[in-house]
C-alpha cells in the first residue's frame, strides 16, 4: 500500500531526499516510522532523519544470528518494491507526464498512487484475498522518471 508521494522540482540525490519522504508518511499515519529500509544510494542520510536507517551490507560483527536473518529479510523486501515501480511507471503511466509543470508532475504521481492503493484494496474486500500479516516496516524508494522530474514513492510493506 503506497502510503505517501513526493515529486521533486530537481534532481537531488537520494540521501537529500529521504526526509521528504518520511514527512510526507509521518503526515498520514498515526504511529511514528521507526526504521527506514532503504538502498546504497541513502549513504549519509543517517543522521539526517530521526529514525533508524537500515543499508544493505556486510553484516556486524556484534550482530547475532537472529539479527543477521532479520536484516536480510527486510532487505530482500525492500528489493521487492522495484518491480512495482517498474508496474506504477507502465501501467499508471508514469513514463510521461501529461500534465504542465510541477504541478502537473505532483497531481500525475498522486493519482497513479491512488490507482495502486484503490486497485489492491479491490482485490483485498471483492475477491477475498488476505495480504499478508507480519511486521510493517517502511521502505523509501527513489526512483527518476526519464522525460521528467524525479519523484519518491513510499509505502509500508506488510
Amino acid at each position: 500500500m503506497i502510503v505517501g508521494v513526493v515529486s521533486h522540482d530537481e534532481h537531488d540525490h537520494d540521501s537529500k531526499t529521504l526526509k521528504a519522504a518520511l514527512t510526507e508518511a509521518h503526515t498520514h499515519r498515526e504511529t511514528s516510522i521507526r526504521l527506514a529500509v532503504v538502498d546504497r544510494g541513502y549513504r549519509g542520510a543517517k543522521n539526517k532523519v530521526d529514525c533508524e536507517v537500515l543499508l544493505p551490507g556486510l553484516p556486524l560483527k556484534r550482530d547475532n544470528a537472529y539479527q543477521r536473518q532479520k536484516k536480510r529479510i527486510l532487505c530482500r523486501k525492500r528489493s521487492a518494491i522495484e518491480p512495482i515501480i517498474g508496474h506504477l511507471k507502465h501501467d499508471h503511466r508514469l513514463l510521461r507526464s501529461w500534465l504542465k509543470g510541477a504541478e502537473g508532475d505532483r497531481i500525475n504521481l498522486l493519482m497513479a498512487g491512488c490507482a495502486w492503493n484503490l486497485r489492491k484494496w479491490m482485490i483485498a474486500f471483492f475477491l477475498f484475498e488476505k495480504p499478508n500479516g507480519g511486521e510493517q516496516t517502511l521502505l523509501a524508494i527513489a526512483c527518476c522518471q526519464p522525460l521528467g522530474t524525479p519523484l519518491i514513492v513510499v509505502w509500508v510493506l506488510s
